[in-house]
């Protein structure tokens, strides 16, 4: 009447119940898990393309970029700590192929306000405060490489790639040397004279580090390997003074005349362009380059080949 229970049959049904339970409690967890990481990628992502947005229209705002290339940009300075906020927060989610021209404003921004002789608005001043001086070369540097960065992207046969390169290099020239700083003249900075020359000094040790002298040698063959060279004076002048201002901070170490050496004057007829386009140069600093150099190679290769 009653059929018999086989126990070893009810006990596998029985794992075999469980084993499926547990298979069916793991699929809901992992599925479950799915779910909250793609909606986490999605709010992440979301909210990081909302604060990019957010932080290029705040330095839209602060820049007043014209919407024509040939108008004349006269920006409307900010306290320099208020442009310092704003441009940290800019080097964080900057593109340089997207935010090429903002980049590009914002440099021209910065030399603004350096010519200008209020203190609170010049950039250079947050170097002459304990609370800012160190965050503010942090800054100085990755703005500058930045610089440097583009340089060995753009094409100076093309004219507006070539007004970059001029902004890029006076920013460069700007901030390697406290000759043109205008807060400098007035008496509240005079007594930084001495800390800030040694800033320069040390942005362009940074510079030459991360491979300042190579940009400048794609940057010269680019403009002057041509039937007619495309720089002009004042922009073969900043290069030149960019490349020989590292040999001054060290004193013409010869490590740098070496690195000067492979990069700048090896660079096809640089001398003829020199003369031909920027003699001053020559007359200026030149001259002592290319005795040190003639002495290194004459002890490295031998005198017979230099005597006349």
């Amino acid at each position: 009447m009653f059929s018999r229970v086989d126990p070893a049959k009810e006990k596998v049904q029985f794992l075999e119940q469980a084993k499926a339970l547990r298979e069916e409690r793991a699929g809901k967890i992992q599925r479950e898990h799915a779910v909250i990481t793609i909606q986490a990628l999605c709010r992440g992502f979301l909210d990081r393309t909302r604060l990019k947005r957010q932080i290029r229209a705040e330095i839209d705002k602060v820049l007043h970029m014209p919407e024509g290339d040939g108008e004349e940009y006269k920006p409307t300075l900010i306290p320099a700590t208020e442009l310092f906020a704003v441009i940290s927060r800019f080097l964080v989610v900057m593109n340089e192929k997207q935010d090429a021209k903002r980049f590009q404003y914002l440099c021209r921004f910065i030399l603004a306000s350096m010519d200008c002789e209020n203190i609170k608005t010049c950039y250079a001043s947050l170097a002459m405060t304990k609370t800012h001086v160190l965050a503010w070369i942090r800054q100085l540097k990755d703005v500058l490489w930045l610089c440097c960065s583009s340089l060995k992207t753009l094409r100076p046969e093309n004219h507006a790639d070539l007004k970059s390169i001029t902004v890029h290099l006076r920013m460069l020239v700007t901030f390697t040397s406290t000759t043109n700083w205008t807060t400098l003249r007035l008496k509240a900075g005079e007594q930084f004279l001495v800390g800030l020359t040694q800033v320069c000094n040390n942005v362009m040790g940074h510079l030459n580090t991360r491979g300042l002298y190579p940009v400048l040698e794609t940057l010269l063959t680019k403009g002057l390997v041509w039937s007619k060279p495309v720089f002009s004076k004042a922009t073969l002048t900043d290069i030149l003074t960019i490349a020989i201002r590292p040999l001054l901070g060290a004193n013409f170490s010869e490590n740098l005349l070496n690195v000067f050496l492979l990069h700048i004057l090896s660079v096809p007829a640089i001398v003829q362009h020199m003369c031909n386009i920027a003699p001053e140069t020559i007359r200026n600093k030149a001259d002592e380059v290319f005795d040190r150099q003639k002495h290194i190679l004459l002890r490295d290769h031998g005198r017979p080949y230099f005597q006349k």
